[in-house]
């Protein structure tokens, strides 16, 4: 009995010769990039980097751990190593509220299913394009104070998961 409905990778693992249209077809090894940082949200556009993640990874979760501030929130971009902000729509990664203790808040709300198979490179090429960034073969991720925060200091951790090609 034939399936009803195929995904493009397993069509092209059918076909002779087989078929290898993306290297991230056959998954690879999940990797992780862990940061820390300690954040004093006292200033609007506060940057705080956390994790530098090679441009052809694909994402599979970005998670946040972090104690109770009171106030504030964080909003994520992708940076050049160089410090240059590549400004990504704002629905990709979800604006990170520092008011409750949070552990593994999933950040990466914004990537379609359809788009969840794409490298950081594809996926945003884009923005990354408009930054003069095609280039790059890693990015920061870095969180900018969008709410200024009058509560403490607190410890605020980003694991960002991934794939490699193989």
């Amino acid at each position: 009995m034939a399936y009803s409905v195929t995904s493009a990778v397993v069509s092209d693992q059918k076909a002779t010769p087989i078929a290898k249209v993306s290297p991230a077809e056959k998954g690879g090894t999940i990797r992780s990039a862990y940061g820390f940082a300690t954040i004093v949200a006292t200033t609007a556009a506060q940057t705080n980097a956390f994790v530098r993640i090679p441009a052809r990874a694909r994402i599979v979760d970005i998670a946040a751990i972090n104690a109770t501030m009171g106030d504030g929130a964080l909003d994520f971009d992708l940076y050049r190593t160089d410090e240059t902000r590549v400004t990504l729509a704002g629905s990709v990664m979800a604006d990170f509220p520092l008011t409750a203790h949070s552990r593994a808040t999933k950040l990466a709300t914004g990537i379609s299913e359809a788009n969840a198979a794409k490298d950081l490179a594809t996926l945003f090429s884009t923005a990354i394009g408009t930054a003069g960034a095609t280039g790059d073969v890693e990015f920061d991720l870095v969180g900018v104070v969008i709410t200024v925060s009058s509560g403490t200091a607190v410890p605020v951790g980003i694991e960002v998961s991934y794939v490699l090609p193989e």
